[in-house]
């Protein structure tokens, strides 16, 4: 049955899903018409049927794609993508913001054949080095919540640890420097 329901209505789509790991790769030659959407946007499920049927239209013309930003962070942040959907035509290094209004299918069309070269250009950001990736990981995670907890909520522990902490260095100072400060005197003497 599952065969038969495969063959008959089959789940080839037209549409190319881009990712963190082939983004660059797929982009590098040709051009793209990206959407970035997230699934539980309303907007982005909206459009979806009409984004399959421009995949289909353009094909072997233009390469129609999406990114799931929700899942693909690095994308999301190179490509500046701020609101769900957002639509862009990405060709030799550059990308073109689709602001051309409607969502119909002749309107997408027409942009992605050419509309599109009367927008401005903006370069597409590099891809993040993995030190880039690490800060950006840590800032993501709870570490800063975390951090501002602390600060703020528990200004107690707060004060006690930078108390500590202050204490721990004028005693590190003390310690160290005062074995620099005799060696001084004895050679004055």
């Amino acid at each position: 049955f599952f065969l038969l329901a495969a063959v008959c209505y089959g789940d080839e789509s037209s549409v190319t899903v881009l990712a963190d790991a082939d983004f660059d790769a797929k982009i590098s030659s040709g051009v793209w018409f990206v959407k970035f959407y997230a699934p539980w946007c309303g907007h982005c499920v909206n459009l979806a049927p009409t984004w399959e049927k421009l995949g289909a239209e353009l094909k072997g013309k233009v390469n129609v794609a999406k990114v799931d930003c929700t899942v693909n962070q690095d994308i999301k942040d190179r490509m500046e993508v701020a609101a769900y959907p957002t639509l862009k035509i990405i060709v030799d290094g550059q990308s073109y913001a689709y602001t051309a209004g409607g969502r119909d299918l002749e309107s997408l069309v027409k942009f992605a054949e050419g509309g599109y070269k009367e927008g401005t250009p903006q370069k597409i950001a590099p891809a993040p080095s993995d030190m880039d990736k690490l800060i950006q990981k840590v800032m993501r995670t709870d570490f800063m919540g975390d951090v501002l907890h602390i600060v703020m909520i528990r200004k107690l522990a707060f004060g006690v640890c930078m108390g500590l902490s202050f204490l721990v260095g004028v005693v590190l100072t003390k310690c160290c420097c005062s074995g620099s400060s005799q060696k001084k005197k004895q050679k004055k003497v």
